[in-house]
Parts: structure tokens; C-alpha cells; sequence
């Protein structure tokens, strides 16, 4: 094996330099990273992270251009062990961003996918997408592209009205996809929170507006409250 570098998680070939990955990374889709940087393994963070209470283990949540978003770490016997994401993703899906949610009914996860390609492959890219993962089957299935073409930062979970939201990006656009009739309800724009929070209620919090800081609380009954910020 060629001597190997790490910059910022990612594996260098020999002769490759970072200036090389810095140039290209946050511009290009993960063929074009490739064609740039021949056997370069692009690994760039661990992202979101969850404890399942019921199998013990960590859930890891990647930005990883070869689209293996999914893992688990085993702290008793600090085994790590990727979870077949690929299987379920496409190309632009890279990242687990803030999308774990954890169902207390039957213990599905719930998680979206994120990306990092620009504005010339809005149209290209698909959207992202909503999982469910069952850690006792070790198997995740595809559920909705909520948005098409945009990605998901985050997610949320109402477990009582069985209803996950979400933020959207590149622009932030919202909504509340109802697991049991696979429907999506856009609640329209907001800004990019990187955790939005659902409380014992079912109200969802989170921000919108860009010029002036706002808080937002949001359910099926009440609709949409919005605060202002002294």
C-alpha cells in the first residue's frame, strides 16, 4: 500500500496535497472528486451520533462521499461496523447532517441524507431523502424524497402524531412528513437551524426570517406561532 496522509479526515494518496482536495472538495459532486483525485477515500466527519438504549450501541451518522452514512460503534467492545448505507443512497446522498431520530414505539431510526454539491446540480440531484432504520434486522429502507432536489439538515420526530419534520437545504424550506399516510405537508421558509426540537407536546421549535431573529412553534391543531426576539 502507497505511504498515505490524512487531511481532514481524508486519506491522501502519495503525491496527492491537501491544496489539491481543498480546491475541489466543497464544489464538486462525488464523480468529479474522483475524476480529480484518483483513489482518494473522502471521509470528512462523524456528523450526528445517537445511543439506542435497547441495543446498547452508538449510531453514527457520516459525510462521506462514497455514501457509507450509517454506522454503529459497540463501546463494549470498541467494534465499529458500517451499516450498509449504500445500499439505500444514491451519489448525492453524503451526509447525515442533524437526522437522528430514535422511535420509543418499535425502536426504528430515523434519519435523512444531506449534501455538499452546488447550485449546478440542483436539477441533477434527486433530493434527499427520509430512512428508516431497524437495528434488530439490521436493515434500512427508503421512505420519501420529501422535497424534490433539496436536502435535509434536519430532523425531528413527533412520536405520538407520528410525524417527522424537517428543514431543507440549499433553501430553507420545511415540512412535516406523516409516516402513516406517506404524505408530505410543506410548511413553507425558514432559515437553517442545525437542530430544530420537537417537545413532549408535539410542537416543533425551531427559527425563520432572515433579517430578524424569530422563534416558531408549529402543530397540526395550532398551526404556525411566531415570536420576535427582543
Amino acid at each position: 500500500m502507497p505511504a498515505m496522509q490524512v487531511h481532514a479526515r481524508i486519506m491522501l494518496p502519495e503525491g496527492v496535497r491537501a491544496d489539491q482536495v481543498d480546491r475541489a472538495l466543497w464544489r464538486a459532486t462525488p464523480d468529479e472528486l474522483r475524476a480529480a483525485i484518483p483513489n482518494v477515500r473522502v471521509v470528512l466527519a462523524i456528523t450526528s451520533v445517537l445511543h439506542n438504549p435497547a441495543d446498547g450501541l452508538i449510531y453514527l451518522g457520516l459525510t462521506d462521499h462514497d455514501n457509507e452514512l450509517l454506522w454503529t460503534y459497540d463501546p463494549a467492545t470498541g467494534a465499529f461496523v458500517q451499516r450498509h448505507f449504500v445500499e439505500v443512497a444514491e451519489k448525492y446522498d453524503v451526509k447525515i447532517h442533524r437526522s437522528f431520530a430514535l422511535d420509543p414505539a418499535d425502536g426504528s431510526l430515523y434519519t435523512a441524507s444531506a449534501c455538499l454539491h452546488d447550485d449546478r446540480h440542483y436539477l441533477d440531484a434527486p433530493g434527499g431523502k427520509l430512512f428508516r432504520h431497524d437495528p434488530a434486522a439490521d436493515r434500512t429502507e427508503r421512505l420519501a424524497i420529501p422535497v424534490p432536489h433539496e436536502y435535509i439538515q434536519t430532523i425531528c420526530l413527533d412520536p405520538v402524531r407520528r410525524i417527522i419534520y424537517g428543514h431543507c437545504c440549499p433553501t430553507p424550506q420545511m415540512f412535516a412528513y406523516h409516516l402513516d399516510r406517506d404524505q408530505t405537508v410543506p410548511l413553507g421558509r425558514g432559515t437553517l437551524p442545525h437542530r430544530a426540537g420537537c417537545d413532549a407536546r408535539g410542537n416543533l421549535w425551531g427559527t425563520v426570517g432572515a433579517y430578524r431573529p424569530t422563534v416558531f412553534r408549529y402543530n397540526p391543531e395550532d398551526g404556525m406561532q411566531v415570536t420576535d426576539l427582543p
